[in-house]
Order: C-alpha cells, then sequence, then structure tokens
C-alpha cells in the first residue's frame, strides 16, 4: 500500500508542475511573440520484486514477483517555436519576423538576450528599444558597426525590399537577426526574453523577412491549454482519491486489525 502512495504522490506533483506550465501559458496567451511550453514526463525504472517463500525441500528460495513501477516523473520542459499569427497594427516601431529567428537586445545588465517580440517604441534619446525597455541591436549599413539603433524623434522610419531599416528614406540598420545553435537549451526568462542555446548564428535572408507594422501574437492554442489543464486537475483529483483511500486503508490495518 505505501508502494502505491508513493506512485500516487509522485504523479500529483507531475501534475502540479505540468498545471502551472498550463496555466502560465494561458497567462501569456496575449503576450507578443510568446513562445508556448509542454511537458514531457517518463516513468520511474521499474523494480524487480521478489523475495524468499519458495521452500523446497525445507529451505527457502529467492523467488521473483514481478515488475514494480514507482509512477512518473517530469523529464524536460519543452518550447514550441512554431510561427505565431501576425497583426496589424499600422505603428511605424512595430516589427514583425515571419519565418526564423529572434531580434536581438541588450538587457539591464549588459547581457545580450533575444525576443520574437517586436512591438518597439523609442526612446528619450532616439533609440529603438522593447516595451520592457531593452535596446534593440542592429548593424549600421553605413560603417558596419553593431550596436544600438538609433532611429531618431519623429523620423520616417520603413523596411526596403532589402530587409533595411530605413530613416527618412535612407539606409540606415538591418535588425540583428540569430537563432540558436541549440534550440533545446534555449530557454526563456523574464520579459519574454531568451538566453542560452549555446551560442547563436545570423539567420540566412532568405529563412525569414522583417514585417512592418505588425507584430506577432503568442502561439499559445487557447482551447487545447484550456483542455490540457481540466485533463490534469481531473488526473489530480483522481490521484488525490487513490491516497485518501489508501491511506484510510492503513488506518484501519495500524489502529483496528491490531486490536483483534
Amino acid at each position: 500500500m505505501l508502494r502505491g502512495v508513493y506512485s500516487s504522490i509522485s504523479a500529483m506533483l507531475q501534475l502540479q508542475a505540468k498545471q502551472s506550465i498550463t496555466t502560465n501559458n494561458i497567462a501569456n496567451a496575449n503576450t507578443n511573440g510568446y513562445k508556448s511550453e509542454s511537458m514531457i514526463e517518463k516513468s520511474f525504472p521499474d523494480h524487480m520484486i521478489s523475495n524468499n517463500d519458495n521452500y523446497k525441500n525445507g529451505v527457502a528460495t529467492k523467488q521473483d514477483l514481478g515488475n514494480l513501477n514507482f509512477g512518473v516523473k517530469i523529464d524536460e520542459t519543452l518550447t514550441s517555436f512554431v510561427q505565431g499569427g501576425l497583426v496589424n497594427t499600422n505603428k511605424d516601431t512595430d516589427f514583425a519576423i515571419l519565418g526564423d529567428g529572434f531580434f536581438t537586445v541588450t538587457d539591464r545588465n549588459g547581457n545580450t538576450a533575444y525576443t520574437r517580440d517586436g512591438e518597439f517604441k523609442i526612446t528619450s534619446d532616439g533609440y529603438l528599444m522593447t516595451s520592457a525597455g531593452y535596446l534593440v541591436q542592429g548593424t549600421d549599413v553605413r560603417t558596419g558597426a553593431i550596436g544600438p539603433i538609433q532611429v531618431g524623434i519623429e523620423t520616417d522610419i520603413a523596411i526596403d525590399q532589402e530587409g533595411v531599416l530605413t530613416i527618412d528614406g535612407v539606409q540606415s540598420y538591418r535588425f540583428n537577426i540569430v537563432e540558436p545553435n541549440d534550440y533545446d537549451s534555449f530557454k526563456v526568462e523574464s520579459d519574454n526574453l531568451f538566453y542560452g542555446g549555446n551560442g547563436v548564428r545570423t539567420v540566412n535572408r532568405n529563412q525569414y523577412s522583417i514585417k512592418h507594422k505588425q507584430k506577432e501574437s503568442s502561439n499559445v492554442d487557447i482551447v487545447q491549454e484550456t483542455t490540457n489543464l481540466m485533463t490534469t486537475l481531473r488526473a489530480f483529483e483522481a490521484n488525490q482519491t487513490v491516497v485518501k483511500a489508501l491511506d484510510s486503508t492503513m488506518d484501519i490495518v495500524a489502529n483496528q486489525l491490531g486490536k483483534i
């Protein structure tokens, strides 16, 4: 019975973690460029159960009773990098990536980070920044220098056919669009920023295009996530019922049968 309790509790812990991921997906359904996550679980290794109750010629010998599994555990959390839908905004500072890659930004600690959220704003000194205040990085096509993109104040911003950011009709910057070398280790942290990936590489220009005055919505399937949440809750309740039943049975064994 104790083994049954362990199996059910391990399942409840796994379901609790799964519910946390699902609710986070639902909470970010309207977050620009958000990439949904899912959890992969796997079983604990099977263990052979045996005893010495097999007597031959009065001698106890070992016999195998069969395999026993102690439930499931969390294996890993996966991120879906499927393209989100594009939404027209008619704002000069909004951009969306159609295809592979991420915008490059600098966080408050000076570290390089990456995002799919292209709903940008302009700082008081004319630099392009994310809605959370991180400077957007690009390459100055006039000098080849890599750094923050400065578009100025009240200027005409556009993207030409070559994917170059033009300011008042002058080719000025190209966004630094990159992708990780290892998507499995590329993880999102605060403010919808990605880090890691065992380094990044520049994305070939034929693998993406920059859409101006548009933004990418999240790739969360709200109907599927709601279904997942309900399924997880029902499974949790079922395991909770099993634990209560086993606990009641052990109480009878310990406190009532012992009196007989």
